[in-house]
């Protein structure tokens, strides 16, 4: 077994235990600004006009561009804020809930509405308590 300086097991644990904070916050601040938009927000259906690629490395790295007309008959055409890993198909109608308050901020039904979405950085949180716990004890 090798032998780690124990300076070495808490700054990985510090580390990890960074990474598990961010986690919450992203998973709280998810949660909040989602039901502020569902609590207030309209349901529209948008077309999907174009798609962005961000460039990033990792896996949800296509933007949606859609299009769609507000309660008042405007015409709003904004980039989605969440990615998604299939490109987006071009022409196709889908469900969207917008702020009324400021329509480009919206969520795609798909993506905004799913229990994982929301739950994903509290995996993450877990793995990185356990992983610093392994850090500070198994070594």
């Amino acid at each position: 077994m090798l032998y780690m300086d124990e300076s070495i097991q808490i700054i990985g644990a510090m580390l990890l235990a960074a990474g598990s904070l961010f986690a919450f916050i992203k998973c709280i601040r998810r949660l909040v600004d989602y039901y502020e938009v569902w609590h207030g927000g309209r349901f529209t259906r948008a077309l999907i006009v174009d798609y962005k690629e961000t460039g990033s490395a990792d896996d949800f790295h296509y933007l949606a561009v859609v299009k769609f007309f507000t309660k008042e008959g405007k015409p709003v055409v904004a980039t989605a804020q969440d990615g998604n890993i299939v490109k987006p198909i071009i022409n196709f109608e889908i469900p969207i809930i917008y702020n009324p308050l400021n329509p480009t901020h919206f969520y795609l039904q798909q993506a905004g509405t799913g229990l994982f979405y929301f739950l994903l950085p509290l995996l993450f949180l877990g793995g990185s308590v356990m992983g610093a716990y392994f850090l500070l004890t198994l070594f």
